[in-house]
């Protein structure tokens, strides 16, 4: 069975750290909350474990880690249309759709 661990702090460094053999398909992937942290990770794991990380920073394209592109001025201007609406209706709001959606860029493949 796969594992995934979400990486949130810069002081995790679990299990697949320290691994001397290939990586496995069934290994576990760790999933940073950003590239920075993901390059933390990278650094303390070596290249056997799987790291993906949210920013689309260069650098970790460079260090081989896929990344998540969020598109942050869609998302900010969105959620002010989506709050002013919701100042409007005066009633409880809930979410109903996904308006802006991140891409992931794997390394190698950007454009």
């Amino acid at each position: 069975m796969n594992e995934t661990i979400a990486a949130n702090s810069a002081q995790w460094f679990g299990p697949p750290c320290g691994r001397s053999r290939k990586a496995a398909a069934d290994d576990p992937a760790v999933i940073c909350v950003n590239d920075d942290l993901a390059l933390r990770v990278r650094a303390a794991c070596g290249p056997d474990v799987d790291v993906y990380g949210i920013d689309g920073l260069p650098e970790a394209l460079a260090a081989g880690i896929p990344t998540i592109v969020q598109p942050m001025r869609d998302m900010a201007r969105k959620a002010i249309e989506l709050l002013a609406a919701q100042q409007k209706q005066n009633v409880h709001w809930q979410a109903q759709a996904v308006y802006c959606r991140g891409e992931l860029v794997r390394p190698g493949l950007a454009g």
